[in-house]
């Protein structure tokens, strides 16, 4: 016993240390943990190298020595940028107009601004807390999406521009889908550039590289500029804050609240939402000191950073509780009772936020919770008003207002005009190699590369699709290595035939697994830079393995399915025999009714009793008879018994 005791121990120990060592592909997050990173520990895994930018482009060279190199159209008769201290109101008028005007600022200023702006905002912290005094006012401007004559209506007539007497928080995307995204970002900056305690930004969901590359920032930087400043934009987006709380009472942010601190995902809570409530939950909640203190600087995914997806991309919902988002998979909804906990527990009065359209502008979606959308006639289809807010400290309580606006005339281009196979769209060179970046991520164990070429929705399903076939245990693990193009690649591929299995092409097992092998090889080729030691081996052994498992699992069902109509089968043939026996039986009854009388019989006898028991039937009728045989020993037996069985009773 003893022996066996510490074989288990043994057996035990062995397994712990297998799973630490396997900690990069599963990386569970109790409670304690994440409060731990939430407060600002940093953890080994966690170092990143803050010194990217400038040295930042391929090949390491110093981007700020690159802009200054780059030359200024003789044509341009606006002021130079000089640094920060060059942006003042005849710089920003003049830009203003020059977009008004179609024009285009120079490539080697939005460089130079773009590298001063990150510097400002480097400075900043994950959640920013700004001072509102008596009798001042802040505006909050909900989502712009590259509407530019949208943005310089509402500057210049709604909210008037930034500065010291009028303080201005922009609560995320700036950018996609509209065709003027480089200049509303532009503007931005320079509004920063200008009054940099005055103008605050928070992060949107589309402030990162997944979104600009589907919905087309990436494209526009293309057309008008290069693609290198795309890279520059990106690393601008991931220090810009999550969250700020003004004047200690209201909590901003882009989209919503921290979701739940197990992150469960199911099949059937799509379906099932009220279910879903009962099983996604947070006991804990989360302090303003802990998002102050979380580390924003990362391109967001559900599984590594899950509390920097819940402020740019979670929703409020009527229902109490959390939900499932029907955004995309690994992001959950919000109920009134968890917006109430959080603003309770950090003495907060109401929350704005934007992400949604409305068609007022406005609307207070749940208790204590305000939606604010600044794009009028979103995507030039919606239809409807935009809006921003005003909040003035009266008598020491940040009192809200709202003011609205309608779309402007534009030039005729239409919304998304940058996006992958739009008019405006930059021309795709097959021969070129997939844009990447290649960077420290925190929470990996390396370099990861990113494949912008995949969508945001693809990455998250690809984590719905890890999560769905690991077992309970391990569905909140984090795996970065998802990430990689070839796990993607992999995943897609595996997806697409298995989805057509069935198809009368791919009823041949051997068949299927072939072309799916030949399609993922000249895929990945393709995203193999030439001179590249990247190797797609083991994902191309694991496709191989997906399929062969889905195969056979699906030869397993299709043999029960195989028995179970053999079973059915056989049992309707025996109904179908006992159903003819009956038939004939009934007919033999029917011609005996029709002939001569008939009579049967049956008698049974007691054992050990003079009891006789007779039945009859006779053209239906019948009689049961009970006959006492005059059998002394019997009676003498049954006697005995019953008198004992009497006393017995007594």
């Amino acid at each position: 016993m003893r022996r066996s005791s510490a074989a288990l121990a043994l057996l035990a120990f062995g397994l712990w240390a297998c799973c630490r060592c396997c900690s990069r592909l599963a990386w569970v997050a109790p409670q304690a943990n994440l409060g731990s990173k939430l407060a600002g520990q940093v953890h080994p895994r966690e170092t990143r190298q803050t010194s990217r930018v400038p040295r930042m482009a391929r090949g390491g060279e110093d981007l700020r020595a690159y802009a200054q190199s780059l030359p200024v159209p003789p044509d341009y008769a606006g002021p130079p940028y000089q640094g920060p201290a060059s942006v003042n109101d005849a710089f920003i008028d003049y830009l203003l107009n020059l977009y008004k005007q179609q024009g285009k600022l120079p490539m080697k200023f939005a460089y130079l601004m773009a590298l001063d702006v990150m510097d400002l905002l480097k400075q900043e912290k994950s959640l920013q807390r700004v001072a509102v005094p008596a009798g001042s006012k802040i505006t909050v401007v909900g989502d712009l999406h590259g509407q530019y004559f949208d943005f310089v209506h509402m500057i210049q007539e709604v909210t008037g521009k930034p500065g010291p007497q009028n303080p201005i928080l922009f609560n995320g995307d700036f950018v996609d889908r509209g065709p003027w995204s480089v200049e509303v970002l532009l503007c931005l900056y320079a509004f920063k550039l200008q009054h940099p305690t005055a103008v605050h930004f928070n992060r949107g969901n589309h402030e990162s590289e997944m979104t600009n590359y589907q919905y087309g920032f990436a494209g526009e930087v293309q057309v008008k500029y290069e693609k290198k400043l795309m890279e520059l934009f990106s690393e601008t987006f991931r220090y810009l804050p999550l969250a700020h709380v003004l004047e200690n009472q209201v909590f901003v942010a882009h989209a919503g609240l921290p979701g739940p601190e197990e992150r469960l995902w199911e099949d059937w809570m799509q379906k099932a939402p009220d279910e879903a409530a009962g099983v996604l939950k947070r006991d804990r909640q989360i302090t303003l000191a802990e998002i102050e203190a979380t580390n924003r600087v990362c391109e967001p995914n559900p599984m590594e950073f899950p509390l920097v997806i819940d402020f740019l991309w979670s929703d409020p919902k009527g229902a109490n509780g959390y939900g499932p988002s029907t955004r995309v998979p690994m992001v959950y909804t919000f109920g009134p009772d968890v917006a109430q906990r959080f603003l309770a527990a950090n003495n907060l009065k109401y929350m704005l936020r934007s992400h949604e359209t409305k068609s007022a502008g406005y609307q207070e979606t749940i208790p204590n919770v305000v939606t604010v959308f600044s794009a009028p006639n979103y995507i030039d289809r919606a239809g409807n008003l935009a809006a921003v807010a005003v909040l003035t400290n009266q008598g020491g309580n940040l009192e809200k207002q709202f003011v609205q606006f309608q779309h402007q005339p534009h030039p005729d281009i239409e919304s998304g005009a940058y996006m992958k196979g739009k008019s405006l769209a930059p021309a795709c060179n097959a021969a070129e190699p997939l844009p990447t970046a290649t960077r420290v991520v925190p929470g990996s164990l390396g370099t990861v590369k990113h494949c912008f070429r995949q969508d945001c929705k693809a990455v998250v399903l690809c984590y719905a699709i890890l999560i769905k076939h690991q077992p309970r245990q391990i569905r909140s693990c984090r795996n970065i290595d998802t990430f990689r193009p070839e796990a993607l690649l992999r995943q897609q591929t595996a997806a697409k035939f298995v989805k057509v299995r069935d198809r009368a092409a791919l009823r041949c097992f051997a068949e299927a697994v072939t072309q799916a092998d030949q399609q993922f090889v000249s895929q990945a080729e393709e995203l193999k830079r030439p001179g590249s030691s990247w190797s797609y081996r083991e994902d191309r052994y694991a496709l191989r393995a997906v399929l062969e498992g889905s195969f056979k699992r699906d030869a397993e069902l299709r043999d029960e399915e195989v028995a179970a109509v053999k079973s059915q089968q056989s049992t309707v043939e025996i109904i179908s025999r006992l159903q003819s026996q009956m038939e004939n039986l009934q007919m033999r009854l029917k011609n005996m009714r029709a002939g001569q009388p008939w009579f049967m019989s049956s008698s049974y006898r007691i054992p050990g009793t003079p009891v006789t028991m007779i039945g009859r039937f006779q053209q239906g009728r019948a009689s049961i008879e009970l006959n006492l045989s005059p059998d002394r020993q019997c009676w003498c037996a049954f006697v005995t018994a019953t008198l004992k069985s009497t006393f017995v009773a007594l």
